[in-house]
């Protein structure tokens, strides 16, 4: 009440309105996280589902907010909808059977262009040439349509870019080249190469790893709760810096303390192996006397970070960004609605840390170890992208089997996917 009464006395209404928005969904938020942690399954069960209906509810006023910006962009500008994003229209109408003047209130277009749309759809069903409305037809030979597809539904969920689709593809025994894929996709074309060679070297060049268990790294991040619920809990990443392989890692509620951070690299090295080589920050949990003394025990050498040195750890902080999209506590502009996926209670940080950290070891192609997973690097196995078939081709509309892949999610929420075959021909291979 007191920081009610004194917001009142603001002389900002607008400051006024903002600041009730943000008390309200504290509000919602620590009431949701109250029943969530009360131990009753009922009370439980009843926040989750109105934690899910509030989440809908901003995705639904996101939504709103783009289709406002997209319409006043219509009317002052006109532009073409692409032929690929014609048919998805078509296709969204027919699935929410919605009515012609609806489906063109929403794509920002007249009514009649939607019947023109559809007409074309239904007037020359046998067409193979360029010049049909809703989409694009080389006059060459290119990926089957069932391959197209499938690599169009593993990109509309906007977690995965051009090569981690190609390489998911070739994990699940279809070998597709990443410049496909953007093709498909019909998005820009691939970073300049001549651009990327005049970055100035390094001077000093950090060490880099040859084996798997030769250098390993140390490093700590801050993640905060959906609607604030809970304050920044740390997490700490221990990282093989051959493989990506996650070698340990925790949530603390706290920033940890010397013993904490010595308990976990002594699980990681009795579960994994020790390295040859150590490599952390200039944190004081990490030159503690504690850790010293476990780094003369395994004999190893522990070395710090070159201060202002990208390259010192640059390795576990790319891996931190790639995790916390994982985790869906990092929203780039691309994946603006994972925003509200953030974890509500730390019970919820600690289990997406788990599942994140098996998906990023065990599915998730890495680019930097050319399309193989850390795991495989890891332990020395054989990659499965190196046993994939070329992927069919067809003309376009070409009647074919579909192709026995399917994606499934090591989540919950289904945002972490990944393909299998579903006719034991990779397991064969």
């Amino acid at each position: 009440m007191p920081r009610i009464r004194k917001l009142f006395n603001s002389t900002s209404a607008l400051g006024v309105y903002l600041q009730m928005e943000e008390i309200l969904a504290t509000a919602l938020g620590r009431r949701l996280a109250a029943h969530r942690e009360s131990g009753i399954t009922s009370a439980a069960a009843f926040a989750r589902i109105e934690e899910l209906e509030h989440r809908v509810r901003l995705l639904e006023r996101w939504v709103e907010v783009y289709a406002a910006l997209v319409q006043k962009v219509a009317r002052l500008h006109r532009f073409q909808w692409s032929k690929e994003a014609r048919l998805e229209i078509l296709r969204l109408k027919k699935a929410e059977r919605l009515t012609t003047v609806e489906a063109a209130r929403r794509a920002s277009v007249s009514p009649s262009t939607i019947h023109r749309w559809e007409a074309e759809a239904f007037a020359h069903p046998d067409r193979t040439t360029i010049g049909t409305l809703l989409k694009s037809i080389p006059p060459v030979r290119r990926i089957a349509d069932a391959v197209r597809e499938k690599a169009r539904e593993i990109d509309a969920m906007g977690l995965l870019g051009a090569r981690s689709i190609a390489q998911h593809l070739s994990r699940a025994a279809l070998r597709i080249s990443a410049t496909t894929v953007r093709r498909i996709r019909k998005e820009a074309a691939p970073r300049d190469a001549a651009a990327d060679g005049m970055r100035k070297p390094h001077v000093d060049r950090p060490i880099r790893a040859r084996i798997p268990r030769h250098i390993y790294m140390l490093d700590l991040t801050s993640v905060g709760g959906w609607l604030r619920v809970f304050d920044l809990k740390k997490i700490a990443l221990v990282l093989d810096s051959y493989s990506r392989f996650p070698v340990a890692a925790r949530v603390f509620r706290k920033e940890p303390s010397a013993v904490e951070i010595r308990d976990l690299l002594q699980r990681g090295f009795v579960k994994f192996g020790a390295p040859r080589i150590f490599i952390t920050d200039h944190g004081s949990a990490f030159t503690s006397h504690d850790v010293a003394e476990l780094m003369r025990h395994w004999k190893i050498d522990h070395r710090l970070g070159a201060v202002g040195h990208s390259g010192s750890i640059a390795l576990i902080e790319r891996a931190w960004k790639t995790l916390k999209i994982l985790l869906g506590v990092t929203a780039t502009l691309k994946r603006l609605l994972a925003a509200p996926f953030r974890p509500l209670v730390a019970e919820d940080l600690t289990c997406r840390l788990e599942t994140a950290l098996a998906y990023y070891a065990d599915y998730r192609p890495h680019q930097g170890l050319g399309g193989a997973t850390p795991a495989e690097m890891f332990f020395g196995l054989r990659p499965k992208h190196l046993d994939a078939i070329p992927a069919p081709r067809g003309r376009p509309g070409e009647l074919c089997d579909p192709i026995p892949v399917q994606i499934r999610f090591l989540d919950r929420d289904q945002r972490l996917p990944y393909l299998v075959r579903t006719d034991g021909l990779a397991d064969a291979a």
